[in-house]
């Protein structure tokens, strides 16, 4: 004997987006927001609960905020290709705030018509609480 059932699901209140916004490498889950004048911003994000084809965001979204809804694999593919030409470019410069060989240019700041790479996020941030002692010091 088959049975319908309709049970009444109480669900949290939350960001939802498409499910076809979200882009999920495996390694990281995010969306393409979308900017002035054309552009769009990758923004890592942590999903919740799914519901038909809603899925939740729990972090990374605000109210108000533009995702991309369709061909996000184009964007992603550009995304990729735009990291792995930055990475090249790093490869071999030393970061200047703790002296490392910087070996993937993820992180990076123009300042006085310089580019500076960073090992991490927190070099990075360093550098910007103190750039004028931390260019002297690259020069």
């Amino acid at each position: 004997m088959f049975v319908d059932v309709e049970l009444p699901v109480h669900l949290p209140e939350a960001i939802t987006v498409p499910a076809d916004a979200v882009v999920d490498s495996g390694r990281r889950t995010l969306v393409y927001v979308a900017r002035s004048g054309g552009v769009f911003e990758p923004r890592a994000v942590e999903i919740g609960w799914q519901s038909g084809d809603r899925v939740a965001i729990t972090r990374g979204l605000e109210v108000g905020d533009r995702v991309v809804t369709g061909a996000n694999f184009l964007l992603d593919s550009e995304s990729r290709l735009r990291l792995a030409a930055s990475q090249t470019t790093a490869v071999g410069k030393t970061d200047p705030v703790c002296g490392m060989v910087v070996k993937f240019g993820v992180h990076s700041i123009q300042s006085s018509g310089r580019t500076y790479w960073f090992c991490s996020p927190k070099c990075k941030r360093e550098f910007q609480a103190n750039s004028d002692l931390y260019a002297k010091r690259s020069e």
